[in-house]
């Protein structure tokens, strides 16, 4: 898995925890990995999740297939940094515009890299996680996305 791989690329340079959230394929691999720093968590819902995303600076999602993740909306909001597959490119132009987000080659050299200058940042910043919230908020709230079809859906109408 390349985020693993990026992660052992990291051991020594990088002093922090890679948290991992979720089930499927991958999760044996995780759990029975021997690098330092890494928390398996499982499936996390509604308050651990977002409790868990309060205690992170950054989010990695190497994904190779989903078309739009709902978890790096989540993530930004939450006022994570998002590193993301470049494989996304598009689907997230307004978070990566306003430097919330950052798309990666989908190589483990190029994430790590990635990896290691989140690191070397100081996410620690609520004024920057209030406003990372307020955006998202504005942008890609269920309300929000309602109001635009209900606008587009008023439109059809009165062109017919």
């Amino acid at each position: 898995d390349i985020l693993l791989e990026s992660w052992e690329k990291c051991q020594g340079w990088v002093r922090a925890e890679l948290n991992i959230v979720g089930t499927g394929s991958l999760a044996n691999m995780v759990q029975n990995t021997k690098l330092k720093g890494v928390i398996y968590h499982g499936p996390l819902y509604d308050r651990d999740l977002q409790d868990l995303y309060r205690e992170c600076d950054v989010f990695v999602f190497p994904t190779q297939w989903d078309a739009q993740p709902s978890v790096i909306v989540e993530a930004i909001s939450s006022g994570l940094e998002v590193l993301c597959s470049d494989y996304l490119k598009g689907a997230f132009d307004d978070f990566e515009k306003e430097g919330y987000l950052s798309y990666v080659k989908n190589n483990s050299d190029a994430l790590s890299q990635k990896m290691k200058d989140c690191s070397e940042k100081t996410w620690d910043n609520f004024a920057r996680r209030k406003e990372m919230h307020v955006f998202t908020d504005s942008v890609r709230s269920q309300k929000t996305e309602v109001n635009e079809i209900i606008s587009f859906m008023k439109s059809l109408r009165d062109i017919s």
